[in-house]
């Protein structure tokens, strides 16, 4: 569950129309064309001050998503150890039952070994009736 949990928190930032980046507005360039370069200067210095900030924001959200991730796959990792420390535990340390079968009245046969060097078993193969 928490591998699960890990891969949707990493896979939250795939979604690439989610996470709209501003950049500097190229008409800025056509508006202020009359302006002298201070004003034009100051004004391309405002768009990436704007940009700066909610491009640390954007990156922020990313990185909690990230961050979610990370810990959900170590507590992913850690459960799943303590999960098999305890299934060895339980295999170790539990009592295996005798699982052999005794035959109560056992039938003995003496003397097979030379009863069937004598009789040597006569094996009939029947001829297959069916025709083709």
């Amino acid at each position: 569950m928490f591998y699960l949990l890990s891969i949707t928190n990493a896979l939250k930032n795939f979604d690439i129309k989610k996470f709209k980046y501003p950049r500097a507005n190229p008409v800025n360039v056509l508006d202020f064309k009359t302006n002298t370069i201070e004003q034009f200067n100051a004004e391309l210095v405002r768009d990436y001050l704007y940009s700066i900030d909610k491009a640390v924001k954007i990156n922020n959200e990313k990185g909690t998503n990230l961050l979610h991730a990370h810990k959900a796959f170590k507590l992913g990792i850690f459960l799943t150890g303590m999960l098999v420390m305890f299934v060895c535990s339980i295999l170790f340390f539990t009592k295996k039952e005798n699982s052999s079968i005794t035959i109560q009245h056992p039938i003995e046969i003496k003397n097979l070994d030379s009863m069937l060097k004598k009789n040597r078993p006569l094996i009939i193969i029947q001829k297959d009736t069916k025709k083709n």
